[in-house]
């Protein structure tokens, strides 16, 4: 099924994608994307199919990552953003953590938690390499 699973998640992904509207040359950038026009994101949708099993279990190896670092297991989700459906590739968006938390924003500020997250990066996309040259 193309489109959004709850009513809810093209909101989120309307809000998430405005900001390309302050970019300078966002027509020429994103293809005459406009993130207030909902039949663009089905556009997006059949663009991101190319890539989304892919993209999926990228994503997936860097939750199994973070989760292995104890860090908090946010899941896997989608979402029909710009800047991942115009992607040529498997693409991901992943949320690190969050500043708003006083716990996670001195992790992230920590020299140990940077090296953390960057080897969490690191081994998963690795992970990933290593499963599709089989």
């Amino acid at each position: 099924m193309l489109g959004f699973s709850r009513t809810g998640d093209q909101d989120v992904a309307i809000r998430e994608n405005a900001s390309i509207l302050m970019e300078e040359n966002y027509k020429e950038n994103y293809g005459g994307f406009d993130p207030k026009d909902p039949s663009t994101y089905i556009v997006f949708s059949l663009m991101k199919r190319r890539y989304r099993e892919q993209s999926i279990k990228l994503a997936s190896y860097m939750q199994d990552q973070f989760a292995g670092s104890n860090r908090t297991d946010r899941g896997v989700k989608e979402q029909s953003l710009a800047v991942l459906a115009t992607a040529g590739m498997p693409a991901v968006l992943t949320e690190i953590g969050f500043i708003s938390n006083p716990d996670e924003e001195r992790f992230m500020m920590s020299s140990a938690g940077q090296e953390s997250i960057v080897n969490d990066l690191f081994n998963a996309i690795n992970t990933y390499r290593k499963s599709v040259e089989k």
